[in-house]
């Protein structure tokens, strides 16, 4: 597991970096609209509806170690095209979604395959320990990734280097998965195919809670996780009037928040996956409520206590969720439900930033 959580920290960290990268790119091609924001994350969206169906059959039909690998090599090159563009200044708006929606195809395939792998890793009692370290490595590869590209930033970089350096993770991601575990594809008597209306409806029936599930989530990311993304560093610089110093601190502090919490999940272990889940949606949403009182740059220490303790209730959600789905639905099914939950939470994420930019912009 040692190189597979190595390789997440990794990209995690040049995730960061494309985060920031992002928001640059869209702003600065699009006049410094907040639309041009909102499009630019529909765009980021729209593969985890329109890819969700062929990835989810990808991931169960071929080896899920190879698919988190071509991921890796898809988006490796997207992101060397678009560093390339950048440091000729010679990307336009149209180039830079498109290239954004390649990126999100390959993040879509590679979050699929990896639910479904750790599934496939020897050891049940192992999967909310495993799931519970890749949040960790997540929120600490986000924390170290954040304050790296501020530091780039600091020193005169541009989005070009930040890409370049997405890039390059992606590309020693590739190589290092060559070292882990390669299990053979779930036995199945069934062919691997896409699932329709019917076949979704005949799975949820055969496994309850699994709608309610997929429900929640994508409510969850829309109307609470997206508006978030969108809202805080409007706060932090528009309503505060801090500088991008104190927006990446405040993600330092969501990050280290999330890094306990998935410390403290890995040394347990929970009998109602589910309640914990519901808890978890539920305090998830109850920790944005006191953002309302925050009103000006004296608040700001309180905003960080409320970023580090509103992330301490994200991976109960997220690491009960995958470690639940894991344990009721078949592996060889597995590709295809990760793929739809994927859209459930980023999808609808993007959806939720989206109406959230246009609200602000009609504001």
């Amino acid at each position: 597991m040692r190189p597979f959580i190595t390789s997440q920290i990794l990209t995690t960290v040049g995730d960061s970096c494309f985060h920031i990268a992002l928001s640059v790119c869209a702003l600065n091609l699009s006049g410094n609209s907040l639309l041009g924001v909102g499009i630019t994350w529909l765009i980021r969206t729209l593969p985890y509806f329109l890819a969700m169906p062929l990835t989810g059959w990808v991931v169960d039909r071929f080896r899920r170690r190879a698919v988190m690998r071509g991921s890796d090599l898809l988006r490796s090159l997207v992101l060397v095209v678009l560093g390339i563009l950048l440091w000729l200044d010679d990307l336009t708006l149209a180039v830079f979604w498109a290239l954004t929606f390649l990126k999100s195809v390959g993040d879509l395939l590679f979050s699929s395959a990896r639910d479904a792998w750790i599934t496939q890793i020897p050891g049940e009692d192992s999967r909310m320990k495993i799931n519970a370290i890749v949040m960790g490595g997540y929120s600490a590869g986000f924390a170290g990734g954040i304050l790296m590209a501020g530091g780039l930033l600091a020193l005169g970089a541009g989005p070009a280097e930040l890409v370049g350096l997405n890039a390059l993770t992606y590309a020693l991601s590739l190589c290092i998965l060559g070292r882990t575990l390669d299990p053979a594809l779930p036995p199945t008597t069934e062919k691997v195919t896409m699932l329709g209306p019917r076949q979704w409806r005949e799975l949820c029936a055969r496994h309850p809670g699994l709608a309610d599930v997929l429900v929640l989530a994508a409510v969850n990311n829309f109307l609470v996780m997206g508006p978030a993304l969108v809202s805080a560093p409007i706060l932090i610089r528009r309503d505060m009037g801090l500088p991008w110093e104190c927006f990446a601190w405040y993600e330092v502090a969501v990050a280290l928040g999330a890094l306990l919490s998935s410390w403290l999940m890995a040394s347990r272990r929970y009998a109602n996956l589910l309640g914990v889940f519901t808890l978890g949606i539920i305090l998830d949403g109850l920790t944005f409520v006191p953002y309302v009182l925050l009103k000006d740059a004296s608040w700001y220490p309180g905003l960080l206590v409320l970023g580090f303790v509103h992330a301490l209730f994200v991976p109960m959600l997220m690491i009960a969720r995958t470690t639940w789905i894991q344990g009721v639905i078949s592996p060889a099914l597995q590709g295809r439900v990760f793929s739809v939950l994927s859209t459930m939470v980023l999808g609808f994420m993007g959806l939720g930033c989206l109406a959230t930019s246009l609200v602000l912009e009609a504001g």
